[in-house]
């Protein structure tokens, strides 16, 4: 019976480890607009594009971007970005996603990477931010 009693402690113990730190955790907040200016203006993102080919995007502090896709070749394209009232970050390309306004909510994942999550939920992509115009995508 005390053997029972030892090995139900245990199992109870171990379980409650298991759930306690997800139960102790925060929920992933996504971004304000305020930090999304902060995160973005003069920096790059870069990642894997929805098709999964890598990407790179340059935020210049203007408002402006460019971007580079490499598919069957590298690709530029330009475009326009700015924050909503509501933490969202919006972009609109001249040829990339058939020139649509997209807005994305931005969640932290820790050592320079981000979630970005689409408000209408088509595309979630992870990227990592890189410092500057490493890239050399600068707009003027």
């Amino acid at each position: 019976m005390n053997y029972q009693r030892k090995n139900l402690q245990i199992i109870f113990c171990f379980t409650l480890a298991l759930l306690l730190p997800a139960a102790g955790s925060a929920a992933v907040t996504n971004m304000t607009a305020a930090e999304i200016v902060d995160l973005l203006s003069s920096n790059t993102l870069s990642g894997w594009d929805e098709e999964q080919y890598p990407i790179h995007l340059y935020y210049g502090s203007n408002g402006v971007t460019k971007g580079k896709r490499i598919r069957k070749g590298v690709h530029f394209d330009f475009g326009n970005w700015r924050t909503t009232d509501e933490g969202q970050y919006c972009q609109q390309w001249n040829r990339w996603l058939k020139k649509e306004l997209v807005c994305f909510y931005i969640y932290p994942l820790g050592n320079n990477k981000y979630r970005l999550k689409s408000v209408s939920g088509k595309y979630s992509l992870r990227f990592r931010l890189r410092h500057g115009d490493p890239e050399s995508l600068r707009v003027n």
